[in-house]
């Protein structure tokens, strides 16, 4: 499917989502942090911060007017660097650096939630209000964009009014004493302040992120950026320098108090005033990781349809048409960094991956510059190249000043950055060929390798009951082990024995179970010998028959065990139902048949439906031993989506290519464009021209599956040829708790 977000913010949600959190963070959470560190010098550090940060967003402004897309600053060191590894850490950087800020905001917002409680006399644990919040704004997020910026625009709003009227009445009551000495700890103090406060300005970045969202993003981005920076620098200002002229600086440090700008707004007008900075805080955290779950989530997303991440962070849900997992991830990350409850280490952390992302944002311009002179710009950075290189000097100084300062959280960094450059180079080139959705590509291609037999035996169990399906299921077992090397069948009849056995039971009982079991021996032996490979049946008395097939394959290490379809749906289930019990074992490789009169003895055309699903590549195995032993014609169908883009479709038709190429049979690849109709009608019709149909097995797990059984059930049941349901994986891929994950995966 096309994955294509929905424009719906405008220019004035653009600046909300800037201002929105460039204020939330320094005036709400780390002002007590930054007091500590500058002193009252603090309002110098906030605005000097934001001066620094306009150089950085010049070059915002001009890359999203070329790559207008989402992914904000990963997009553009991703196309400077040409799609290497520089990119991808830079994507790794943000991603992680916005969804590490959420805790910042999630603390703050405890904090507040908290205060409101304790005036009214009653404990209230601050994480409990964190986590929440993270939940909701999440849950939001899934909902949709618009959702979230129209939540922005009102909440943005009456937090500027709320800082204006603090501004303005504070302005008249500063005390001049407050401010001296301006220096307490010497310049050094306020320019350490200036590395925490520029985390705080990462709100400009925020927005080119959300570039596939934003109407006319050319124009609108570049505007927002400025339009929000210059505010929030404004008010950050004024906030900070009234804030210590009101109290003392020492007053407002986090080991006084938790709440200094509440402390600040009740010097000024009592309890009152202390509650509306406290419904003020509430609201400026509430806007801030509103945003940063965007950003982290768009990041994310971008990442993955660039095939760096898995697949499904890319998936965008038909009804909110907001990339789900992407934003389930940046709140996973958010609820994590919350955990740490350590303002001054996560702003460090938060600020060291914004820093190393943003001095390569400005050595993109420089580099698209030059690899691209000639491409139109609807905004130019002035004094080109002065102010990207001054940039990238501001940001360099500030990652050394953070290194110096804090050496745990500088460490914290380094193991982040290192376990994204394993991923890069160690796990990314090994899950390229995981089935889709885990792996990063848009369908994994099928590898020779991964179709290569074993050299030694391969042991097929085939357990015999129904003598009206043995021979079909007999055909299907010695075809396999013919297509395979040194391959081995060994059918069983299992029978089962009651616990105690009455004393006046009747002997014809068992000459019938004897004479049911001859008869699928006599069977066993004629088709066997067709195939060059005379067997017989093994005759298993037990108390129960699926815990007998369980424990003979353990037993005799068989490869792959193939049995006979029953039917599906709730009855059989709540039955029991040998299928449904082995299914759930943890045999490692399962068929289960459904043979067609007429389709059973000669198979010369398979259709092989190819959705690079958990057991696809199993299934590719399975139908290059058949059609090796049956010389069969293969046709693999690739049923894609009405709204899928030229490039995708081109790019699915090359996985394709590669795929028939390493079956190394005769075949075909057939194309169907699935618009209403359904991908499991397109199946069922298009079985009526060929002997065998096989399939992977569905890896969901839920009560509608079942009650009315599984989309694969749907297929075999009413297919026009033959089916071969296919399930192969080791003991932790077969468990319940996997198949719930992949499924939610899927169904993303």
């Amino acid at each position: 499917m096309a994955k294509k977000l929905d424009r719906s913010i405008g220019l004035f949600s653009a600046i909300n989502i800037g201002v929105g959190t460039m204020i939330g963070s320094a005036i709400f959470v780390l002002v007590g942090t930054s007091m500590e560190l500058a002193g009252p010098s603090a309002f110098l550090s906030v605005g000097l911060a934001g001066v620094a940060a306009i150089f950085t967003a010049f070059s915002f402004a001009e890359l999203v007017t070329v790559i207008p897309t989402a992914g904000g600053g990963y997009a553009y060191v991703k196309e400077a660097s040409r799609n290497g590894v520089l990119g991808f850490m830079s994507g790794w950087a943000f991603w992680l650096g916005y969804a590490m800020s959420c805790g910042l905001f999630a603390i703050g917002f405890g904090t507040f939630v908290s205060y409101f409680f304790q005036q009214m006399g009653i404990v209230f644990p601050p994480t409990l209000a964190s986590y929440g919040l993270i939940i909701v704004f999440v849950i939001l997020n899934i909902k949709g964009s618009k959702n979230s910026t129209e939540i922005q625009n009102w909440v943005t709003s009456l937090l500027i009014l709320i800082l204006t009227g603090y501004i303005g009445y504070g302005i008249f009551h500063i005390q001049p004493e407050h401010y001296k000495p301006l220096f307490p700890h010497g310049f050094k103090g306020t320019i350490s302040g200036i590395s925490i406060l520029y985390i705080t300005y990462i709100g400009y970045g925020l927005i080119t992120t959300m570039s596939e969202e934003v109407k006319n993003p050319e124009k609108t981005i570049p505007k927002s950026i400025f339009i929000s920076t210059i505010i929030v620098v404004l008010i950050k200002v004024l906030v900070f320098f009234i804030a210590a002229g009101i109290l003392s600086w020492t007053m407002l440090t986090p080991a006084i108090t938790n709440t200094p700008m509440i402390d600040t707004a009740t010097k000024l007008v009592g309890p009152w005033g202390g509650y509306v900075f406290a419904f003020a805080g509430l609201l400026a955290t509430v806007s801030s990781i509103n945003t940063a779950i965007l950003a982290s989530s768009r990041t994310s997303y971008a990442l993955s349809k660039d095939r760096r991440f898995p697949n499904a962070f890319s998936a965008i849900n038909k009804f909110t048409r907001t990339p789900v997992l992407s934003i389930l991830m940046a709140g996973i990350i958010a609820a994590i960094s919350t955990s740490l409850q350590d303002l001054e280490r996560i702003s460090t952390i938060t600020a060291l991956f914004s820093l190393i992302g943003y001095s390569f944002v400005n050595v993109a311009v420089i580099q698209l510059r030059q690899q691209k002179p000639s491409i139109k710009r609807a905004f130019k950075v002035p004094f080109y190249p002065f102010l990207p290189i001054i940039g990238t000097c501001i940001n360099g100084i500030l990652i050394f000043q953070l290194i110096r300062s804090d050496t745990i959280s500088v460490v914290a960094s380094l193991a982040i950055i290192i376990a994204g450059t394993l991923y890069y180079y160690v796990l990314y080139p090994k899950i390229q060929h995981l089935p889709k959705g885990i792996s990063p590509a848009i369908l994994p291609t099928i590898s020779p390798k991964s179709l290569d037999f074993c050299e030694d035996h391969y042991n097929i169990l085939l357990p015999l009951g129904n003598p009206n399906t043995a021979e079909a299921l007999l055909h299907m077992a010695f075809m396999i082990a013919k297509g395979t090397t040194c391959g081995i069948v060994t059918p069983i009849h299992v029978v089962e024995l009651p616990d105690a056995i009455p004393i006046n039971s009747k002997y014809t009982e068992f000459k019938n179970i004897l004479q049911n079991f001859e008869t699928l021996n006599t069977v066993t032996q004629r088709i066997s010998k067709t195939y060059g490979m005379e067997t017989e049946a093994l005759l298993i008395y037990s108390r129960k028959r699926t815990d007998a097939i369980d424990h003979f394959a353990h037993e005799n290490d068989v490869d792959f065990t193939i049995i006979g379809w029953h039917k599906s749906g709730l009855a059989y289930n709540m039955l029991d139902g040998m299928v449904p019990h082995l299914l759930k074992s943890t045999i490692p490789s399962i068929g289960i048949y459904r043979p067609i009169k007429n389709h059973t003895e000669k198979i010369r055309r398979i259709l092989f439906p190819y959705t690079g699903g958990l057991y696809c590549k199993a299934s590719a195995s399975m139908i290059k031993r058949i059609a090796k032993a049956n010389n069969s014609f293969v046709t693999l169908l690739n049923i894609i989506d009405k709204d899928s883009s030229i490039e995708e479709r081109l790019e699915i038709q090359e996985i394709f290519l590669k795929s028939l190429q390493a079956l190394q049979v005769k075949g075909e690849i057939k194309t169907v464009e699935k618009s209403t109709i359904s991908r499991t009608s397109i199946i069922i019709e298009a079985s009526e021209d060929y002997d065998l149909l096989v399939l992977g097995m569905e890896p969901a797990w839920g009560i509608k599956e079942t009650v009315t059984g599984f989309s694969t059930d749907t297929v075999t049941e009413h297919s026009h040829c033959s089916v071969l349901l296919i399930r192969e994986g080791s003991a932790m891929t077969n468990s319940r708790f996997f198949r719930k994950i992949l499924d939610s995966i899927n169904r993303i």
